[in-house]
This record gives C-alpha cells, structure tokens and sequence, in this order.
C-alpha cells in the first residue's frame, strides 16, 4: 500500500505510515470496517466514507509537519519560553459589558491594561 501523503511503500496490514506517520485506514462509520484510505465507499456495508470532515474524524492522527520534522530524532523543532498570563476578575462586570456593549467594554478594558 503506497501512502497518501508522502508516497512511501507501506506493508497491507499496516494502519499508519512508517515513514510520515499518516493513517493508512479509515474507519466505516456504518459498521466500522476499517478500509484503505482511498477508498470511496466501504468494503463491509457500501456506506459512503467521503462525507465532508469524516477522513479527519475517523482516524486522528497527530499533527507533524513534514518539513520540520527531525528525522534522526523523530522529534519537532522547539524552544522553551517563558511567559506571564493576567488574569483578573472585575467586579460587578457582565451588567456593565451589557450596559456598555462589546466594542466600549473592550475599550474600557484596554484603558486599565
């Protein structure tokens, strides 16, 4: 089985790619059957497995871009940094947004910040 995504040659039997990580199968979403990716409608029940966002929702996989993916290490490029989060809670503040409106209370907001 050639995969989808990065063309590599892949055994029948497997489920992911061994080279990108890509799934290979997706579930039916009748009776369950796992078919080949490419598939149109399903070898078990005939149930279409094309619906719109049904090949995502099927079988997640996780997110890698190719291209910065290192192949050594199998690990994403990073970096550590640190960051401060404020949170703060004014009081008696959903009357005053719903008296001022979105746009003026974000105003007002930003005028403290």
């Amino acid at each position: 089985m050639r995969c989808p995504d990065c063309g590599a040659e892949s055994p029948a039997d497997k489920k992911f790619c061994g080279d990108c990580g890509a799934p290979l199968t997706v579930a039916c979403p009748s009776c369950g059957m796992v078919n080949p990716r490419e598939r149109q409608l399903c070898d078990g029940c005939g149930a279409s497995l094309v619906t719109p966002r049904l090949r995502e929702a099927a079988v997640p996989g996780p997110f890698r871009p190719r291209s910065q993916t290192s192949a050594a290490t199998g690990t994403l490029p990073g970096e550590m940094k640190q960051v401060t989060v404020l949170f703060c809670d004014i009081v008696n503040s959903t009357p005053l947004a719903e008296r001022l409106g979105a746009e003026d209370m974000r105003d007002l907001v930003n005028r403290f910040l």
